[in-house]
């Protein structure tokens, strides 16, 4: 008779490394790689997508796209308040939102390695991350 191994999945492994940001001296926790942040973040984006269009005027455009990509600072970086980052110059709000862009990309692109799956997956990464990107 033989004896089988219990089989082990230790999902410690899984669990990426933290990220920063550090503003006023302080460093602030970025809470981009959870499953519920991920789809609060898509969900964000598909929603500033419906509200801008073509027709939107350009200050209406560039008003909607900085406060979606503020909501979404907050959401992943809750330790910064919105009137903060209202007080920030554009140029660090455009790298604060690439920054969290890259730490959802990571996200997807670890599943998608470690699943082996194709483009499809990756072609909606990048349609979720053009909004953010946009005011840069």
């Amino acid at each position: 008779m033989t004896t089988r191994e219990a089989r082990r999945l230790n999902l410690d492994d899984y669990i990426p490394a933290a990220a920063y940001v550090i503003l006023d001296g302080i460093e602030h926790e970025i809470a981009a790689r959870s499953v519920q942040v991920w789809l609060n973040f898509l969900k964000g984006r598909e929603e500033l997508e419906a509200m801008v269009n073509d027709d939107t005027p350009n200050a209406e455009r560039a008003e909607a796209l900085m406060n979606g990509n503020i909501d979404i600072i907050v959401m992943v970086c809750p330790t910064v308040t919105r009137e903060r980052l209202l007080r920030l110059s554009l140029e660090a709000i455009q790298k604060f939102t690439q920054f969290i862009a890259e730490e959802m990309r990571g996200l997807v692109e670890t599943e998608e390695d470690e699943e082996g799956s194709g483009e499809g997956e990756e072609k909606a990464v990048g349609e979720a991350e053009s909004p953010t990107t946009a005011v840069g």
